[in-house]
C-alpha cells in the first residue's frame, strides 16, 4: 500500500483536472532534493586528439576543433544538468508506511487534510505521462546522512564515456531517489 497525504485544496483541485500534482525538486524545502556532484572533463594543454573536426556555431560560422574538445564541451554540458539535477526533476511522492501520523501532522493541519490509499501496481498502471518512458522512473527512496560521501550521488567524467540524451537521462532519474535521513519518516515512495 501507498498513500498519498495532502490539504483538502490539493484533492479538490486533482479531482478537478483528474491529474496528479509533480513538484519541481528545486521548489521543495530541502535543498538536498535532487543532490548530485558532477566532474566534467577539463581540456588538456596539449591536445592528444589533435586531429580537428569541423563545427558550425549558433551564428552559422565554421569553426575548427579538435575531437579533445568536443569531448569537454559535452562533458560539462552532461555535468552541468547533474548539478542542476533539482530543475530537472519532477517529482509525485507516497508514503510507504502504514498511515503515519506524522504524515497527517504536516498534510492534515487544522482538519483539513485528506489520505488517498493506492497501490504501487495501481499507480503504475494508471501512470500515463506525454513524454518518452526513458524520462520518468518508479522508485523507493533511499536515505542517508551524507549525500556528499554516496558514490550513487558522484559523477566523474574526467575519463570514460560521457552520457547524452537517453544515456544522461538513466545518470540523472535516479539521483531522485535520495534523500537525507531526517526525511526518513516520509518513507517515500
Amino acid at each position: 500500500a501507498i498513500w498519498r497525504y495532502m490539504d483538502l485544496p490539493k484533492f479538490v483541485a486533482m479531482l478537478a483536472s483528474n491529474t496528479l500534482w509533480f513538484a519541481k525538486a528545486a521548489h521543495l524545502e530541502d535543498c538536498y532534493e535532487g543532490f548530485c556532484e558532477a566532474v566534467p572533463r577539463e581540456m588538456p594543454a596539449n591536445d592528444p586528439l589533435a586531429k580537428c573536426i569541423t563545427r558550425t556555431t549558433s551564428e552559422g560560422e565554421t569553426a575548427v576543433i579538435s575531437l579533445t574538445q568536443v569531448m569537454a564541451d559535452l562533458s560539462k554540458q552532461s555535468a552541468a544538468h547533474l548539478q542542476n539535477a533539482r530543475d530537472h526533476l519532477y517529482v509525485n511522492s507516497w508514503c510507504l508506511a502504514d498511515e503515519s501520523m506524522a504524515m497527517w501532522e504536516i498534510y492534515g493541519t487544522r482538519g483539513c487534510g485528506i489520505a488517498m490509499k493506492s497501490s504501487i501496481v495501481q499507480y503504475i498502471q494508471a501512470a500515463r505521462f506525454e513524454v518518452p518512458e526513458v524520462q520518468y522512473s518508479f522508485g523507493k527512496v533511499e536515505y542517508e546522512d551524507d549525500p556528499h560521501s554516496n558514490p550513487a550521488l558522484r559523477f566523474d567524467f574526467r575519463e570514460g564515456a560521457i552520457p547524452v540524451g537517453s544515456g544522461l537521462w538513466k545518470r540523472l532519474l535516479p539521483v531522485a531517489f535520495h534523500k537525507r535521513t531526517c526525511f526518513e519518516h516520509e518513507r517515500e515512495w
